[in-house]
């Protein structure tokens, strides 16, 4: 039998507003920001949400939120 997991709590922010909308973030939640420097475009606000990684992402698009799902059955995986 396999699991999936909720993983994380993605928020696409454009590009431009990337940095400030992980600063304003941080602020309101009390916890780090911290960048991804193998992925630069992945800031983590660690500690957010218990158990789940919360995280700003710059992305060519409009801003938008989504949510992870991990599986450990690699069938599935698209």
């Amino acid at each position: 039998m396999h699991r999936s997991r909720m993983y994380a709590l993605i928020v696409d922010a454009p590009e431009q507003e990337a940095s400030a909308a992980a600063r304003l973030c941080s602020a309101a939640l009390g916890v780090p920001a911290r960048v991804d420097s193998a992925e630069p475009q992945f800031t983590s606000l660690v500690g957010a949400v218990d158990q789940l990684a919360t995280v700003i992402q710059s992305v060519d698009d409009a801003p938008r939120m989504h949510i992870d799902i991990e599986t450990d059955d690699s069938s599935t995986a698209a």
